[in-house]
């Protein structure tokens, strides 16, 4: 099915840009939803409402991101969800305004007017199975604690080379922290 709205995200902390192309390229709507459980709510109304009931599949979503909760709920949603580099998005922002200003309006219309005009420059995302979210989610806290178990190594040392100078006389190098992962003496 073809794609008959375009929606640009502009993904912020705090709240998301919003806004609504029909397939003529003019601009319907705009609106700004916070960043909360309850302001995703919205969207999908807000949407529904402004497209007038369209089905999912015609309406198309631009975000500079791949990931977060708002991809998530567009994905849920049915919709098409594209992932746009931000560099991209900064070369697509001179049609709109030569000085490169940054504004979320402004933004969120560069977003859907890509998708618009130049949809070979997108990537779509594919929703992912829940075992790979899954397996995304387990390989981050797996690096996380490695990363905070380097750091804890490397203190450690601190403290004892500061306090106990003979520590690397008793052990050598042999508490060394390589490539990602914690080498250390047996004795530890």
């Amino acid at each position: 099915m073809e794609l008959q709205w375009y929606v640009g995200i502009d993904w912020g902390k705090q709240h998301h840009q919003i806004c609504l192309l029909d397939h003529a390229e003019q601009p319907c709507s705009e609106c700004m939803i916070p960043h909360t459980g309850e302001g995703f709510l919205p969207l999908t109304a807000w949407l529904s409402e402004h497209t007038g009931a369209a089905a999912p599949e015609t309406i198309g979503v631009v975000l500079e991101t791949s990931i977060g909760p708002v991809v998530e709920c567009c994905q849920a949603n049915g919709y098409h969800v594209y992932a746009m580099n931000p560099k991209q998005a900064d070369r697509f922002r001179d049609r709109f305004s030569p000085a490169g200003a940054k504004d979320d309006r402004r933004d969120a219309l560069v977003l859907a007017t890509a998708r618009y005009l130049e949809p070979q420059a997108l990537r779509r995302l594919e929703r992912p199975e829940n075992y790979s979210i899954e397996l995304r989610d387990r390989c981050r806290m797996r690096q996380n604690s490695i990363q905070l178990q380097i750091r804890l190594i490397l203190q450690m040392q601190q403290v004892f080379w500061r306090y106990y100078p003979q520590f690397e006389s008793l052990f050598g190098s042999s508490v060394a922290v390589r490539r990602g992962t914690v080498a250390s003496h047996p004795a530890f």
